[in-house]
């Protein structure tokens, strides 16, 4: 079990699975909390981020600033954290919003 995060509007740069469908967020909720902690640290509105997956909607502006800082906070996290979140990246900017599940 974890957060699910499906793309809403994916931009055209969004990555695609082989079935060339938008790639998915998937976190188990070790990695979700944490993230929304960092996040939190970092200066993000952390509010429309769930604590249960409730469909409920993060807005594409919101996943744009995410992205932005986790890419300016990479230097800061260790390898292993680093290897999980970097590609997501890409996802939070392009996804254009997700429903969470």
């Amino acid at each position: 079990m974890g957060m699910l995060l499906i793309p809403i509007r994916p931009t055209q740069k969004a990555p695609r699975d082989r079935n060339e469908m938008p790639v998915l967020l998937k976190y188990p909720w070790d990695d979700w909390f944490e993230l929304r902690s960092r996040l939190k640290a970092w200066g993000v509105d952390v509010k429309p981020l769930a604590e249960t997956n409730d469909g409920e909607r993060i807005p594409a502006r919101l996943c744009r600033k995410i992205a932005d800082a986790i890419e300016s906070h990479l230097g800061e996290l260790d390898a292993e954290t680093r290897k999980w979140l970097r590609p997501d990246i890409r996802v939070w900017r392009t996804g254009g919003g997700f429903r969470q599940w």
